[in-house]
């Protein structure tokens, strides 16, 4: 299970940085009330990972998996959420559209961005199986978020963990 993880992160990784949709997927018969108690595992074998990230976005599952009613345990928890983010600095076209007369011209210009990418997988650690995936990609503009604001939305993201 653990090396198809680090497999999809690696691929997730690489992938091109303009697809910004979260993807979430969550096994049939699973449900998050059927849960008491959760452990956390940064996935550290994979390309591209960005230990900043990690260490704010690993508060934030927590936090987030507390606010729906599960604890944390350090060890042996009814669930295994493991995860990995990543930041790449890239150069984005930006296209703009000017009408001249029957046609339309354009004009472009290039700016620097930095894309996150990020993918958590939920295990049921009982019947050894993934029960919850989400991933995504996302146009960081403030690296320096506060970890309240970061928390906030990892409670969004984790609100579909139904």
């Amino acid at each position: 299970m653990k090396q198809l993880i680090v497999v999809l992160l690696s691929l997730w990784l690489t992938a091109c940085a303009s697809h910004q949709a979260l993807h979430v997927r969550q096994a049939p018969g699973s449900h998050a009330q059927d849960y008491k108690t959760f452990t956390i595992q940064a996935i550290d074998k994979a390309r591209g990972l960005n230990l900043p990230a990690m260490v704010k976005v690993g508060k934030a599952i927590k936090y987030a998996l507390e606010q729906k009613g599960l604890t944390y345990a350090e060890q042996g928890g009814d669930l295994l959420v493991e995860y990995g983010v990543g930041l790449r600095n890239t150069n984005e076209v930006n296209l703009h559209f000017y009408p001249a007369g029957m046609t339309m011209r354009t004009q472009h210009d290039v700016e620097e961005a930095t894309i996150a990418k990020m993918v958590i997988n939920v295990n049921d650690v009982e019947q050894e199986r993934s029960i919850w995936l989400v991933s995504g990609s996302a146009k960081v503009d403030d690296e320096e978020k506060p970890q309240d604001e970061i928390n906030k939305v990892f409670v969004g993201i984790f609100s579909q963990f139904e």
